[in-house]
């Protein structure tokens, strides 16, 4: 069964935008304009080098041109706990919500 033709753009400030997310309010901005203009990776083409194994994170669906979704994965993970994943090899958060 071959996946869909969608394509992911990842913010590429992992874990400082999900985990303080008062700041990435405050910037959401330019949040905003990575998520609509960043480099975009197929669905297809997973796993893909760019999305880190452990991070908390935010990430954009899309269909060609036409946005679809937005998403956040691992909000609540402190960054004691992404690192003790981290050390013992287990993947979490937003690698975990784009394998889905």
């Amino acid at each position: 069964m071959s996946k869909p033709n969608f394509e992911t753009r990842i913010h590429p400030q992992i874990d400082a935008v999900a985990i303080n997310l008062r700041n990435a309010v405050a910037s959401h901005d330019e949040n905003i304009k990575y998520l609509a203009s960043g480099p975009r990776h197929l669905f297809s083409d997973w796993p893909v080098t760019e999305v880190p194994e452990v991070a908390a994170g935010l990430y954009s669906i899309w269909k060609g041109d036409q946005f679809v979704y937005i998403g956040m994965s691992g909000r609540s993970a402190t960054p004691e706990e992404l690192e003790r994943r981290r050390l013992i090899g287990k993947t979490f958060g937003l690698f975990n919500r784009l394998a889905a």
